[in-house]
């Protein structure tokens, strides 16, 4: 048995690490207000291998996000706690190549406030940004865990509730890659 991580982890923060594993890596996110940190280990012997790094500028949900987070909460949001910012990743995923998929959160406008984004790095370099139109995915309830996507092999699972008018019809779609 060996340790990891010994730091004590805050749930109440907006900084709460995401953690993913594959056979090679475990990947641990930080959060900061200016970039996010995700530090990279070999499972077996608890060595740190490298840190991905890629800046970030902290912003606030818009009205629009925080009018969806008040419909799931039966609050309103605003009121009861002014401006939210946003945390830095909403999720870190690893698929069947060992790429880590980061959910980052975005810019968001009324075009592409429903849209899954992540940043994909191999090895350490960022390689690109995806975007996913087909996948309905929202900043704000990605910690509430409305959205669940899954990869198994060469399969993403989604997992849509379909609450939401913009949601395009509860169920699972799979899609490969």
């Amino acid at each position: 048995m060996h340790e990891i991580l010994d730091t004590k982890i805050n749930p109440e923060s907006i900084y709460y690490p995401f953690i993913a594993v594959s056979g090679e890596e475990i990947f641990i996110s930080w959060m900061n207000d200016k970039e996010y940190i995700i530090e990279v280990y070999v499972p077996n012997s608890g060595e740190k291998k490298y840190e991905i790094k890629k800046n970030y500028s902290v912003g606030y949900y818009s009205d629009i996000e925080m009018d969806r987070m008040s419909l799931m909460n039966g609050i309103d949001m605003k009121k009861q706690f002014g401006n939210i910012k946003k945390r830095a990743i909403n999720e870190i995923f690893v698929d069947k190549y060992n790429r880590l998929w980061v959910l980052a959160t975005k810019k968001r406008t009324k075009e592409n406030q429903s849209y899954l984004y992540a940043d994909i790095f191999k090895d350490g370099v960022y390689l690109k940004t995806l975007d996913f139109p087909e996948i309905v995915y929202h900043d704000g309830t990605a910690s509430k865990f409305y959205y669940k996507i899954r990869f198994v092999g060469d399969l993403i699972f989604y997992f849509n509730y379909g609450e939401f008018e913009d949601e395009k019809g509860a169920g699972i779609r799979v899609y490969e890659y």
